[in-house]
């Protein structure tokens, strides 16, 4: 690893540590003099039509820099990883990823890391993390040697008028919340299935994307206030956050977890949930079967991780069913519905 700073100076640098769900890495090089560097903006006090520079080095162009505003905030790209991006109209192409995303005093707003387009150059808009998940992502690195993940402990939906006009409720904008994880920081302070989550401390919440993005900024035992409309009154709720790696999820009575690293190298595999137990009544019969095999794919959606499950299956009821395709303890791939 090699680091060419604007005045052509090289540095070796070395990898101190990496997130591949959020795409960053921090590196560290040794200066015999002090650098330059940038400071963080808010991302959350960021405003859509604010202008913003982005600066790479887009087809090998050195220190190009492009302007553009924010077009919009907290988008949601359905990818595996960050599920929050700054979209902004500013010209980013193949070469731009890793760059900064500036506002106009020079502070950084985010990390600018993909386009979306059908050729693979810049068509109108690009996608940057936000400067508040970056800076969460380096302090938890520099700190603990990797990235510590809190989470709420909730599944449900985000609220629009058809899904509102479904759930038969008044509100069409929050998060509606449809299942509480058991021993989870929400089902500890008391949230409950039918909440609609409208803020976490003073940000609003419209959108998944919304909620995850705030979440992302903070670690566990961290306590974030919700506030919730349930039946018409607000409340309140102080949550303490759980540690994600100790939460597992359950869903049509299979108990999943996250593979381990020993599984991952066993099966071959990069990605998938592994099926701790069976409460399920009709696979009673295949229980010892099922026990201990992976989910490699819930109605065509990759599992790549618990997370990605419970938000995929956040908006189904068990009435519903599902395709599930999995890979047996001895390897065999089979597919059955739930």
């Amino acid at each position: 690893l090699e680091i060419t700073l604007n005045n052509k100076k090289s540095y070796k640098a070395k990898l101190i540590g990496t997130d591949s769900k959020m795409d960053i890495a921090l590196l560290k090089v040794d200066a015999d003099e002090k650098l330059p560097y940038a400071v963080f903006a808010d991302s959350d006090q960021v405003k859509v039509g604010e202008w913003v520079l982005a600066v790479g080095n887009p087809y090998n162009l050195n220190s190009t820099v492009t302007a553009g505003i924010i077009s919009a905030k907290a988008r949601n790209l359905d990818t595996s990883g960050i599920q929050s991006f700054i979209q902004t109209d500013a010209v980013v192409n193949p070469g731009n990823s890793g760059g900064a995303l500036v506002n106009t005093r020079g502070e950084l707003v985010g990390i600018n890391t993909m386009i979306s387009s059908n050729t693979g150059s810049y068509v109108g808009y690009s996608f940057a993390v936000p400067s508040n998940i970056t800076r969460k992502i380096i302090e938890d690195i520099m700190e603990f040697g990797n990235v510590q993940r809190g989470i709420l402990g909730i599944e449900g939906r985000e609220l629009n008028g058809a899904a509102s006009k479904e759930l038969n409720i008044r509100e069409t904008q929050g998060f509606y919340v449809n299942k509480v994880t058991k021993n989870s920081g929400a089902e500890k302070a008391g949230i409950k299935s039918g909440d609609v989550i409208m803020k976490l401390d003073n940000q609003n919440i419209t959108s998944f994307a919304e909620l995850s993005g705030y979440v992302n900024t903070k670690r566990p035992n961290d306590e974030i206030n919700v506030t919730v409309n349930r039946d018409g009154r607000k409340l309140v709720i102080p949550v303490k956050l759980t540690k994600k790696e100790i939460l597992n999820y359950e869903f049509y009575g299979l108990e999943l977890e996250d593979l381990d690293a020993t599984d991952k190298q066993r099966f071959k595999l990069k990605q998938g949930v592994k099926i701790k137990e069976i409460t399920n009544e009709k696979l009673a019969p295949y229980a010892e079967e099922l026990k201990g095999s992976i989910i490699l794919s819930i109605d065509g959606v990759k599992a790549t991780d618990v997370e990605t499950i419970s938000r995929g299956l956040g908006s189904k009821t068990e009435k519903e069913g599902v395709r599930v395709e999995l890979m047996l303890r001895n390897g065999q791939v089979m597919r059955i519905i739930l």
